[in-house]
């Protein structure tokens, strides 16, 4: 066994339910599972942009003032101004927010390879290796099962001591 020596063998409970010759069994692993992994990006709700506030705030901003570019040296000071204007009023109507959200990384390349087959099963059967979709899919599928394979080496380490 690989592990042998650094965990214990687990109890098994054989439940016999009567009217089969299969028999479920049972244990407890002494693995734990990992704390999840949280990341923090700072986003804007964008679903509450309001084009019409937005344009009436532009129109009173010093971007539509012309006595504002008489002071402005050179283009990098209009830039700048530009900048800060249209950043204070996105500011003002739709701030960033902090947001904390788990790495789910299987679980998004899960994705990203389920949707890839269906694009290639589209174009044509799987077996067609000269279609470029298909092609496509068999490096991601190539991709997901390598990371699969590392997220497992990672979790076994971490659990044996490693």
């Amino acid at each position: 066994m690989l592990f042998e020596s650094s965990l214990p063998s687990p109890t098994v409970v054989v439940r016999d339910v009567g009217f089969s010759d299969h028999r479920p069994l049972r244990w407890v692993s002494p693995f734990q599972r990992p704390p999840p992994v949280y990341t923090t990006a700072h986003r804007r709700l964008w679903r509450s942009f309001c084009l019409d506030t937005f344009i009436a705030d532009l129109q009173t901003s010093a971007l539509c003032d012309e006595r504002q570019y008489e002071h402005l040296q050179n283009g990098d000071a209009l830039a700048k101004l530009y900048h800060d204007t249209v950043a204070g009023l996105l500011y003002k109507q739709i701030p960033v927010r902090q947001v904390k959200s788990r790495v789910v990384e299987c679980r998004r390349a899960k994705r990203v390879l389920m949707s890839m087959e269906r694009a290639a099963h589209r174009t044509g059967p799987l077996s067609d290796n000269n279609l470029p979709a298909v092609a496509a899919w068999r490096v991601q599928r190539r991709q997901y099962f390598t990371l699969l394979q590392q997220k497992r080496s990672d979790y076994l380490d971490e659990t044996s001591g490693r």
